[in-house]
C-alpha cells in the first residue's frame, strides 16, 4: 500500500508540471516507468559499460520524446505565419 500511495503522489506531482491531460498523464507514466526500469536494470547487472549504455539509451529516448511536441509546435506556428502572409 505504501509504495502504491507514494507512486500515486509522485505521478500527481509530476502532472502538476503538465497540462493535466490524459496524453500528458500517459507520457508522465511512461517516462517514470522508463527511468525507474533503466535505473533498476543498470544497478542489477555487474557490467559497468552495459549499465551506462542502458542509462544512456533511455536518457536519449526520453529526450527525443520530449523534443517531439516542441518540434511539432514550432512547425505548426511556422505554417500559420506563412499562411497569414499569403
Amino acid at each position: 500500500q505504501g509504495v502504491s500511495d507514494g507512486l500515486k503522489r509522485l505521478i500527481g506531482m509530476a502532472l502538476t508540471l503538465t497540462d493535466g491531460s490524459a496524453p500528458a498523464e500517459a507520457d508522465t507514466i511512461f517516462t517514470m516507468s522508463a527511468l525507474l526500469g533503466a535505473i533498476t536494470l543498470s544497478r542489477l547487472i555487474n557490467d559497468a559499460p552495459l549499465s551506462e549504455h542502458i542509462l544512456d539509451v533511455v536518457k536519449g529516448r526520453i529526450a527525443e520524446q520530449s523534443a517531439a511536441p516542441q518540434k511539432k509546435a514550432k512547425a505548426a506556428a511556422k505554417t500559420r505565419r506563412t499562411a497569414a502572409r499569403a
